[in-house]
């Protein structure tokens, strides 16, 4: 293989690999059939979590989906810690309005404080603005004892919102009125802190798992298209078998040229 960013993909089991959100099968798209599937289009996004294990970088609900219909072996690219950032992520929010807010803050008042202003001035707490329609953000406070993972007054508001309703990424629209996308317009949004790395990993081994889709993890190198048949992976040859496949298979594609790599980042396996 010509480029070292491809020493980062291999085949990993099952038992290895660790997640860092819960899986929720209510946020599956509806088109997400397995059974139709014939390939794992891009690896997995995993880094290190200890000698033999790995932690999962998002793609929870695919992942789960296939281990659920019985898929034991997975290729990902093991990412280094280093090259990997964590943004805020926002979110709409579908049927949970601030009367609901409220009502769960009552039911934990030393967990959970509502402010109608930011502040500074509670340790031990992180900060989440709320916005619903016609009315100024809230601040809400949700109480953080220790840095285990997912705080669980967080986890408790989120499976509220997911009882009642449900929540979606959510994009500012910067596009003008003849833009080709699709967007929707949502009044009641929340905006969550970046948590860290250290965070993600610590409620995979804690089992304080943060709710699907509300950490979003980017790295600064991607391998795409690696386009493994799963019948390959489902098959009961050993996983050291499987790995020399892939490594065949992108051997073979950048023999034909079919691989390109772009502005030093993204590597793309099949074009």
């Amino acid at each position: 293989m010509r480029n070292s960013l491809l020493s980062q993909i291999k085949i990993l089991h099952s038992d290895q690999i660790y997640t860092y959100e819960w899986y929720e099968p209510k946020l599956i798209p509806d088109d997400m059939n397995v059974n139709e599937m014939t390939l794992i289009k891009h690896p997995f996004m995993v880094t290190r979590l200890s000698e033999d294990n790995y932690l999962l970088l998002g793609q929870t609900g695919l992942y789960s989906t296939m281990l659920a219909a019985g898929l034991k072996h997975f290729p990902v690219q093991v990412c280094r810690d280093e090259d990997l950032r964590l943004l805020p992520q926002k979110l709409g929010l579908i049927n949970f309005t601030a009367e609901d807010l409220r009502h769960y803050a009552l039911e934990f008042p030393r967990q959970v404080i509502i402010c109608d202003k930011e502040t500074t001035y509670l340790a031990g707490y992180i900060p989440v603005c709320f916005s619903f329609r016609n009315r100024a953000p809230l601040w809400v406070y949700f109480r953080q004892p220790s840095r285990s993972g997912c705080p669980l007054p967080l986890e408790t508001v989120f499976r509220a919102v997911l009882n009642r309703g449900c929540y979606v990424p959510f994009l500012d629209s910067l596009h003008g009125t003849n833009s080709i996308l699709k967007t929707r317009y949502l009044d009641n949004t929340v905006v969550l802190p970046a948590f860290s790395l250290e965070d993600l990993k610590n409620a995979a081994v804690s089992e304080r798992l943060f709710p699907p889709d509300v950490v979003k993890v980017f790295s600064c190198s991607r391998v795409v298209n690696v386009d493994f048949p799963l019948s390959v992976l489902d098959s009961e040859i050993p996983i050291e078998e499987k790995e020399s496949f892939l490594r065949e298979l992108i051997a073979y594609r950048e023999q034909a040229n079919r691989t390109v790599f772009l502005e030093g980042t993204v590597y793309i396996l099949n074009i």
